[in-house]
């Protein structure tokens, strides 16, 4: 039987604790985000094998990734629409206005998603879809987290639109192809090939479902 000490609750106490959950380098959010950086397989492979311990669970890190990511561009005035070509079009105007207002549940909503084409493409290692999506929950709040340094200082300092782009694209490509051959491949090459096909199969799953929607609703507008 545990000794517990009831001791009233100080605000102090509650910044206290929460920046020792985050900043502690020996377990927990930062201490997951550099060891993913530095062997994602070994962050995976100890977390599917039951020493969880260590690290924040998958699920709530891609939480807190993408609720920082739509913190930032909120409080920046920054849009994932302005990356977007304007369209002239009302219904498309709107769309993008969402996507853009919601980005941080697009995050969320592709980590689903892509599990299954991991898991498909990527089936000979034995994992099951519910290890699929904690190593792409691991994966795409990497790749999150890492791009709020850059789209403070695109943002901020740097106006001009275009190399940010470029910049954000790279960083997502990069990380996501880097957690994938690193958890799942021997071989680079055949990493690369079936990072590819996990994405290709994606977005076919992705156009299969929105596509017939996208048909009744331009049907219904004429």
């Amino acid at each position: 039987h545990r000794n517990v000490q009831h001791k009233r609750l100080t605000i102090k106490f509650l910044f206290q604790d929460a920046m020792a959950h985050i900043f502690n380098l020996e377990r927990g959010f930062l201490f997951t985000f550099i060891e993913l950086y530095r062997n994602p397989k070994t962050v995976m492979d100890n977390f599917i094998s039951g020493d969880r311990y260590r690290y924040i669970n998958p699920f709530l890190f891609v939480f807190t990734a993408s609720a920082l990511f739509g913190i930032v561009i909120s409080f920046f005035g920054f849009s994932i629409t302005e990356f977007m070509d304007v369209s002239s079009d009302q219904e498309l105007r709107e769309m993008q206005a969402f996507l853009g207002q919601y980005s941080y549940l697009m995050i969320l909503a592709n980590v689903p998603l892509i599990a299954f084409g991991t898991w498909l493409a990527f089936k000979y290692t034995g994992l099951n879809y519910a290890e699929h999506l904690v190593v792409n929950a691991y994966a795409y709040s990497l790749m999150t987290l890492s791009q709020i340094p850059f789209e403070v200082i695109f943002s901020a300092f740097l106006p001009s639109l275009d190399p940010y782009w470029e910049m954000a694209t790279s960083i997502f490509f990069l990380l996501i192809f880097y957690v994938y051959i690193n958890t799942f491949s021997k071989s680079l090459f055949w990493g690369i090939l079936r990072t590819i096909l996990a994405f290709v199969i994606t977005g076919a799953i992705v156009l299969a479902v929105t596509l017939p929607g996208g048909i009744i609703f331009a049907m219904l507008k004429q």
